[in-house]
């Protein structure tokens, strides 16, 4: 199968007050091949086949104590197997975020603790809190939607778990003027910030990158899939065109992860520990046939490409406890492309 470029989504939807200017921030960064000083931005690729897609997953500037997340979903692709998911769905200021659905609810947090370039840092927005037994570092307040229109107020929600207002906190919030607050920082504050750089000269394309050859006497590895992915692949290699877009693939990350996203293993484990892979051994271990109904078909991977593949050393989870095994597996877990 064919190698083809990632289609680059935009955040598209009006429906909250600042996705105007969300859009105009990602597109201001484009035209200036991402690269403005104080601006760290991170993409997110998926799709399957020949339907690749690119969205840019984050924006952040410690300087202007903003970070801009993307993941809210905006419609359904062509082919019906992905959505486009290019639309904001978190933008955190100083001591306070907002998060946004595509219910049209939205949750919004205030920072209430006394500490905050430390505590920005490291997750002040933990969910269940109170419950946890944690620090009193916000308080919740939530607003539900009817129909495509958010509710008038977000207000505090007492359910044991969070912790709630105290003294003289607001017990609730109107969602218009906290939605044009944050709407005025981004098109006041944040685009601006962008715009006084030059734009470049030449603006990067999308093209694909070109592939990085496995290192030599790596691979070929087993993984098991589902009777559905054998009959797929047998399929596609006879006459891709009898597949649509979107299933013109191999196979990709199951969801098992390294690390469990609600494990907490300490700030130097990267993003990557927690992403789904899709787990394959170097022998196999299951003789059979692709068959369309059964489960558990042993499928031979032979990538063409090194980037995505890491190395885990399994011997090293042998300590005991899920954070002390997931740690010292991923310290031994390394990109196999470098």
């Amino acid at each position: 199968m064919t190698t083809s470029s990632r289609h680059f989504l935009y955040p598209a939807s009006r429906q909250f007050p600042f996705d105007e200017v969300c859009e105009q921030i990602v597109r201001s960064l484009q035209a200036r091949n991402w690269k403005v000083p104080g601006f760290a931005v991170k993409f997110h690729d998926y799709g399957s086949g020949a339907q690749k897609l690119r969205i840019v997953s984050s924006i952040k500037s410690d300087q202007l104590d903003v970070v801009i997340k993307f993941g809210r979903t905006q419609g359904l692709l062509p082919g019906g197997r992905w959505n486009d998911t290019a639309a904001v769905d978190d933008i955190q200021l100083a001591k306070r975020r907002l998060r946004v659905y595509e219910s049209s609810a939205s949750t919004y947090y205030i920072y209430v603790g006394t500490a905050w370039e430390r505590d920005r840092l490291t997750g002040w927005t933990s969910p269940n809190a109170r419950l946890m037994k944690e620090p009193r570092l916000c308080v919740k307040y939530s607003g539900r939607s009817y129909g495509n229109r958010s509710v008038p107020t977000l207000t505090f929600e007492q359910d044991g778990r969070e912790y709630g207002p105290e003294g003289d906190d607001p017990r609730s919030y109107d969602t218009a003027k906290v939605m044009e607050e944050f709407r005025l920082y981004l098109h006041d504050v944040v685009l601006p910030s962008i715009e006084a750089y030059p734009g470049a000269e030449v603006v990067e394309s999308n093209a694909p990158e070109p592939p990085i050859p496995l290192p030599e006497g790596v691979g070929p590895f087993f993984t098991y899939g589902e009777g559905m992915d054998g009959y797929r692949i047998t399929t596609g290699k006879k006459d891709r065109d009898a597949l649509a877009l979107a299933d013109q693939y191999g196979l990709q990350g199951s969801g098992w992860r390294l690390v469990p996203v609600d494990v907490k293993c300490g700030p130097d484990l990267p993003e990557l520990a927690f992403d789904g892979f899709l787990w394959c051994g170097t022998t196999p271990n299951m003789p059979g046939e692709h068959s369309r109904w059964s489960e558990n078909v042993l499928i031979k991977v032979t990538p063409k490409d090194a980037r995505g593949i890491s190395v885990a050393d399994h011997a090293a989870v042998a300590s005991n406890g899920l954070a002390g095994r997931t740690t010292a597996s991923w310290r031994r877990c390394r990109p196999c492309s470098r």
